[in-house]
């Protein structure tokens, strides 16, 4: 009887121990703000400020006018990518359109394809020079570019061409910095409509990590993609509908 005794305690303390560890648990995940609490929408303001401190420009890189990027490993071998500033300010790319292997390509032409919403936008080649690989796992995982555009979110790798010629024409090291920053600056004003040139392009959505682009017009979103993703605007293709 004392056993029987002893071992009912045992386990009238564990039930109580169980409903108590239930209760503060609930009380603890209700107390707990949600993610969307703890990262409030921000400003537009507030989201360049943001930018600014963090946008990523790693050495060793040239970048592109056009936003795109491209490193060199050696004379018959480079890596193209979307850079950091275009990966932020596009939002949540849903598909990526990659070139194909074979294909000649030239600095400012058209070289992939990304999907955002129910629009197409076209990113130009940072140099010319003939495809040799694609990242497969990029186009079945569009969000690593998100994660890391310069490391797993590579886009092709090219045999380079013309690049005594073709290098003056790309950023690197400060003048990179520099210039992304003065990007930054220059898309403010293309959100607040402040230049006569720019339509009033709509604020909403455009927040840290939200896919403003997704949210433009067809026109303002044009624009956008001329200003700032395509130098030579008569070789490039610029915003599409998804058929």
């Amino acid at each position: 009887m004392v056993a029987i005794f002893v071992v009912l305690t045992i386990i009238a303390f564990l039930l109580v121990d169980y409903v108590v560890q239930r209760v503060q648990a609930r009380r603890a995940s209700s107390s707990t703000p949600s993610p969307r609490a703890l990262a409030p929408e921000l400003k537009p303001e507030e989201a360049f400020a943001l930018m600014a401190d963090s946008i990523t420009v790693p050495e060793a890189f040239f970048f592109h006018r056009g936003h795109t990027w491209i490193r060199f490993y050696s004379p018959n071998r480079a890596r193209v990518g979307l850079d950091d500033f275009a990966q932020r300010v596009l939002g949540r790319i849903e598909a990526i359109q990659l070139p194909r292997i074979g294909e000649l390509i030239r600095q400012g032409d058209p070289i992939f394809m990304v999907r955002v919403g129910d629009r197409k936008l076209f990113l130009p080649a940072p140099s010319d020079g003939i495809v040799t690989h694609i990242n497969t796992d990029l186009a079945a995982m569009p969000a690593s570019v998100h994660a890391s555009p310069f490391e797993s979110g590579w886009v092709c790798e090219m045999k380079p061409e013309n690049v005594s010629q073709n290098i003056t024409d790309l950023l690197s090291g400060e003048a990179a910095v520099q210039w992304e920053l003065h990007e930054l600056n220059r898309l403010q004003r293309f959100i607040a409509g402040q230049n006569e040139d720019y339509p009033v392009a709509s604020t909403k959505g455009f927040t840290m990590g939200l896919p403003w682009a997704a949210h433009c017009e067809p026109k303002v979103l044009n624009e956008f993609s001329k200003s700032f993703f395509t130098l030579d605007l008569e070789r490039s293709a610029l915003v599409t509908e998804v058929s």
